[in-house]
């Protein structure tokens, strides 16, 4: 007995994600032609795509990419029915932003989907099968059917040989699990943000975490990667205020004095006037009895400098101009910007605090997956402590449990996922550097965690608009101890304007 499926607008969802690793990626199409059989596709147009690639990996060894639609054109000439042609010529057509994302494809993902799905369809025939021939009294049929029954298996190898394989030997080398990394000194001592990892940021009471998480949403956006972002803190109108303030570096409201004052770099032989090089941008002292003044207090025409690198890094301040952020000004900005990134995307989730938890999280993710084509390749989280937190005890062990259950999901997703955490105690608050241990509520978290990254930040610093950042927790437990300081202006949203190793 053959079953003939109508495709459900779940089963498409999942189809469209399977036939798009089939089309670009090796390693996908090479594992599921092993289990798959066509049978398993409910959608006349995924069976035949899918015959496509097969049969392109048989005779190449790889997976057809941009030659998919030199394969349609083909078929199309030579005996592809008109009705078949317009079905797979829609088809190939949605998929043309995923072509574009190749280079990010969650290769593991779209795997572990398609053979789970794949199970389900061998399930459902042989379940159909099974009634087919009881309804009409064959035992024997049945039997058979059960007997035949195949489960197709994601860890199914026909093994490998190791100095023969070229392009086993080639992938062997490659990171597949980085993602990106940030700009300048800081992005070389964080290193690359990498698939399966859960990655704490580490600061105090307003230490500018969230605007932190931001800029890592923004650059991993930048790169081309989708961003989810899940919000239990800000509230809708105000993440969608902050997010395009981050983008076009622009304050949301008139500043303080109506003054714009923004960081930069400068030496501290140029600040104590210790410098008599000709390179220097001026030949005045900023410092009054070692002390530095405020802007306001500042000698008339001190200007910073950065002719040379023989002086400690300091920083100063420089008023600019600025205007006030409209509406109409971000959303050309964001057009502009959602032109050059290729097809990535940031869905934005926001819930009341204490309102929605890990499961809510998950089921958004599945409804984002399968009805919106949409699947994050960097989960952030701000901030989980907020969220609501099943089953009983102290807070505390239920803020373990927590994080225990945030740690699985880049790992079931296969993607990175990024959430704050404040520094916990007085103490930590008080202190100008952050201990490994000063997180709030439960040390227990960093166990839970790949890496954290910890954002110390005096008074001084606050004033001076500056922060400093460093590696808590580390991929391989290393303290390196290095430390890099960040100039911010956060009333532009920017936790990060630049970085020098310190």
């Amino acid at each position: 007995m053959t079953v003939t499926w109508t495709a459900t607008p779940s089963s498409a969802h999942l189809e469209r994600q399977i036939i798009t690793g089939m089309i670009v990626s090796d390693r996908v199409l090479r594992i599921l032609g092993l289990s798959y059989k066509p049978q398993y596709m409910a959608a006349e147009s995924s069976r035949e795509i899918a015959r496509w690639c097969l049969t392109y990996q048989e005779k190449y060894g790889k997976a057809p990419k941009s030659d998919i639609q030199i394969l349609f054109e083909a078929h199309k000439r030579n005996g592809l029915s008109p009705e078949s042609a317009q079905l797979i010529g829609q088809a190939l057509s949605s998929l043309s932003q995923e072509f574009e994302r190749a280079e990010f494809f969650n290769e593991q993902l779209a795997i572990d989907t398609a053979i789970n799905y794949f199970r389900e369809r061998a399930l459902t025939l042989l379940r159909d099968d099974l009634t087919f021939h009881l309804e009409g009294g064959n035992l024997s049929a049945a039997n058979a059917s059960v007997a035949e029954f195949y489960a197709p298996a994601g860890h199914i190898s026909l093994g490998f040989e190791p100095f023969s394989d070229m392009d086993g030997m080639r992938e062997s080398f490659e990171d597949r699990s980085s993602l990106f990394s940030l700009p300048g000194t800081l992005g070389k001592m964080i290193g690359p943000f990498e698939r399966e990892c859960l990655v704490m940021v580490v600061g105090k009471y307003k230490g500018a975490k969230s605007f932190t998480c931001q800029y890592i949403a923004q650059q991993a956006f930048f790169s081309g990667l989708n961003v989810a972002w899940f919000d239990f803190e800000l509230g809708e109108r105000r993440l969608r205020r902050r997010f395009a303030q981050g983008l076009c570096a622009m304050p949301l409201k008139h500043l303080k004095n109506n003054q714009l004052l923004i960081p930069v770099w400068d030496c501290s032989l140029n600040q104590s006037g210790e410098c008599y090089k000709p390179v220097r941008s001026c030949q005045i002292t900023l410092l009054n009895d070692k002390k530095k003044p405020k802007f306001k207090d500042a000698p008339f025409g001190y200007k910073p400098c950065t002719s040379c690198k023989e002086g400690s890094t300091e920083t100063w301040l420089e008023e600019r101009p600025y205007s006030v952020l409209e509406w109409g000004t971000a959303w050309r900005k964001a057009q502009a910007v959602i032109g050059s990134v290729v097809g990535a995307r940031i869905r934005i989730q926001s819930w009341p605090k204490f309102s929605a938890g890990v499961k809510d999280m998950k089921a958004t993710l599945s409804s984002w997956r399968y009805l919106e084509n949409f699947t994050p390749d960097l989960i952030v989280v701000d901030q989980p402590d907020d969220m609501f937190m099943e089953g009983h005890g102290d807070t505390r062990h239920k803020i373990d449990e927590l994080w225990k259950h945030l740690a699985a999901i880049p790992q079931e997703l296969h993607c990175c996922l990024v959430a704050p955490s404040q520094a916990g105690g007085k103490d930590a608050q008080e202190r100008s550097r952050l201990r490994v241990s000063d997180v709030a509520e439960d040390s227990r978290k960093l166990g839970h965690v790949d890496m954290s990254i910890r954002i110390d930040q005096t008074e001084t610093d606050t004033l001076a608009q500056r922060a400093i950042f460093s590696v808590g927790v580390g991929r391989d437990d290393e303290a390196t101890g290095e430390r890099v300081m960040a100039l911010q202006a956060l009333s532009l949203g920017q936790a990060v304007l630049d970085s020098k190793a310190l």
